[in-house]
């Protein structure tokens, strides 16, 4: 409470006037910074005059009301505490006859926390399969229990419930039962339906064939193009806004704007709908390294820091010195802040210290472990369900995996390779999974880093691989081959040719696993049998351009032809 950021949700039932010019006010109160820009803001906005106007009168007579009756107010007028209301307000909005999908993005990243791998596609099916269920509550008027929740979720391969019986867990220690329990998992994942022919939603020309892939926020889609930047409307296509920028870094989006660089390292905001300029934020931000979180946008400076402010209110809330500067953007999870920096300039410091991770919490700022690395330059590392994954540079073809303790930063295991690891590691369930530049495919216990079981996929790889149902499947460059093995046992379940080498890390779109390859098709197959689906004509590098975006089962993808498309995957 004391930092400033707790905020007020109102549950309304959809379609209610009243709640609809609410949510109006709350929107306009949430993108200025005093009562008088927004009073200035709601007269200016002519689709809000009217009864809008009214509904704001009668929250300022509410408002008046609850200070006459003794509410605390601080000798604050009628009109801020109004507004400072309805900028922390959110309203919710709750259905009986079916489920609500208008916020899926916000809602998969809170299910992320309760799957045990805390891996996006593992959150969005469970979301599915929560929405599958409301259609089935709602209509009758069901009271949910948690047993009865727990039974209906009982089977999904991407949760499990920590109250197991201890006879429940020594039956599933064994590794056989463990192989039959896995296999029958993915087919019950791998029994939904086969999705159909892509449709392409829309196609719209960018300035140069090297634009990055999208990001999407609040159904609006952002491309970097060089110094541009510009945004489109998710379900449309339609170009709502462009901007040159000073540098050509990945902007962040977040609470209803976009944050880039501006002169002197300073972090600018447009509104993301709008494109217009807000208030320029009081913290820097350098090469793109930041991250939005909760409502606290966390930036780095080339000095050496990393900040933490309110982007609405601009509240800064803290920063943090570090050991030198960010080699990669931090990442947020379950109240710490990572971040990989460079130390080697730093005075005394030995030369075989390059890198070095570090735990900062969230809300305060303060450090709680710091832990160098030794890795020159290397990027490739991964927060994990059980740990942090930091993959070492030994020597050029020999590699370390360290497993850091997420509470205090000490070693849980190391495990060494003699080979070249090619992506961050791959945390799905108990184990995580690696590939090297050889063309083998590691899986090694999370726990105790031991090497379940190791198998060859080709004679060179460089995309990640994908975890779904029980599968492992991997994209080979030589020879071009899409191969799936099983998860816990490393056996071979099928290998499919491509016309052109697999750069880019495959993904699951429902009972498919689709990849795309350099000869320029996305190809789907159906991830039990290996038997082709389709192929759609999109190419893109993701070396240069990075991995496309995939949202509602919407493809968003830049592509070296100079396009951007969204494409339904069936």
């Amino acid at each position: 409470m004391s930092s400033g950021r707790w905020s007020l949700a109102l549950a309304v039932v959809p379609s209610s006037v009243p709640a609809n010019q609410l949510k109006k006010l709350a929107a306009m109160a949430a993108v200025v910074d005093s009562p008088k820009a927004f009073r200035l803001k709601v007269d200016e906005e002519v689709d809000v005059r009217g009864k809008v106007h009214g509904r704001l009168e009668q929250l300022d007579r509410l408002v008046a009301t609850a200070v006459k009756a003794g509410a605390p107010h601080n000798c604050v007028t009628t009109p801020e505490l109004t507004w400072r209301l309805l900028h922390r307000l959110s309203l919710i909005e709750l259905r009986l006859e079916e489920a609500d999908f208008s916020d899926r993005t916000h809602a998969v990243e809170r299910l992320q926390r309760v799957t045990p791998t805390g891996d996006p596609s593992d959150a969005s099916g469970l979301f599915g399969r929560l929405a599958e269920l409301v259609g089935t509550y709602a209509p009758s008027g069901a009271i949910v229990t948690p047993e009865i929740l727990r039974k209906d979720l009982s089977g999904l391969p991407f949760l499990h419930f920590p109250d197991l019986s201890a006879e429940t867990l020594e039956v599933r220690s064994t590794p056989a039962t463990q192989e039959r329990e896995t296999v029958a998992a993915r087919r019950r994942t791998l029994g939904r339906s086969v999705p159909g022919q892509p449709t392409e939603k829309w196609k719209i020309r960018t300035a140069s064939t090297a634009a990055k892939q999208p990001l999407l926020c609040d159904d609006t889609v952002v491309v970097r193009d060089g110094l541009w930047l510009f945004a489109l409307d998710a379900g449309t296509g339609d170009r709502l806004w462009s901007r040159k920028t000073l540098y050509d870094d990945m902007p962040v989006l977040g609470a209803g704007a976009t944050y880039f660089a501006g002169p002197l390292n300073r972090a600018l905001a447009v509104d993301l709908r709008s494109g217009k300029k807000r208030l320029p934020l009081p913290v820097p931000l350098h090469n793109g390294f930041a991250a939005f979180d909760k409502g606290t946008l966390y930036t780095s400076g080339p000095e050496g820091a990393l900040h933490a402010i309110d982007p609405v209110s601009r509240k800064f809330l803290w920063p943090k010195p570090i050991t030198g500067p960010m080699v990669a953007a931090p990442t947020v999870r379950e109240g710490v802040v990572f971040v990989l920096v460079n130390e080697s300039s730093r005075p005394h410091s030995p030369a075989s210290i390059a890198n070095s991770v570090l735990a900062v919490d969230a809300e305060t700022g303060e450090l709680r472990w710091r832990l160098p690395s030794a890795l020159p330059e290397s990027k490739l590392w991964q927060i994990g369900h059980h740990a942090t994954y930091v993959v070492q540079d030994l020597e050029p073809s020999r590699n370390r995996v360290t497993a850091l303790n997420l509470d205090n930063g000490e070693t849980v295991w190391e495990h060494e390779f003699e080979d070249c690891v090619t992506s961050p590691p791959v945390e799905s369930g108990g184990a995580i999974y690696l590939v090297g530049k050889a063309g083998s495919v590691y899986a090694l216990d999370a726990k105790t880093g031991g090497l379940m079981w190791q198998e060859t996929a080709g004679r060179r790889i460089s995309a990640a691989p994908l975890v779904t149902g029980g599968l492992v499947i991997v994209g080979g460059e030589n020879p071009n081959r899409i191969t799936a093995f099983d998860a816990v046992t490393g056996t071979k379940i099928w290998s499919k040719p491509g016309q052109g080498a697999f750069t880019s890390s495959p993904f699951a779109v429902g009972s498919a696993i689709c990849a795309a390859h350099r000869a320029g098709d996305l190809v789907a197959w159906h991830a039990e049998t290996g038997r082709q689906l389709w192929k759609f004509d999109l190419r893109w590098d993701p070396r240069s351009q990075g991995e496309p975006l995939i949202e509602n089962g919407v493809l968003y993808a830049a592509t070296t032809r100079g396009t951007v498309h969204a494409v339904a995957l069936g």
